[in-house]
């Protein structure tokens, strides 16, 4: 998925998300966070943000990833 700027670029892995830079054409590894030991993704979800972080639902809780590769925030579990 890529951000409000198309700046960014978020994509879903084998257990894990990344974020990317896109710069010159070319993409940039910014940040690799992990899923937690979930490897299976069966439902899932994430939007862009116009302050150019992502949110992503893992079927189970809600996490923020901010657009400049800090570390993802919990936000809630699904109700």
């Amino acid at each position: 998925m890529a951000s409000a700027s198309g700046k960014q670029l978020l994509s879903l892995g084998d257990g894990d998300v990344r974020l990317w830079s896109v710069e010159n054409k070319q993409l940039k590894l910014i940040a690799k966070h992990f899923l937690n030991g979930r490897t299976e993704i069966q439902a899932f979800a994430t939007v862009a943000l116009k302050s150019g972080d992502f949110v992503f639902w893992d079927g189970a809780h809600l996490w923020r990833y901010p657009g400049d590769g800090a570390p993802q925030l919990y936000m809630r579990a699904a109700s």
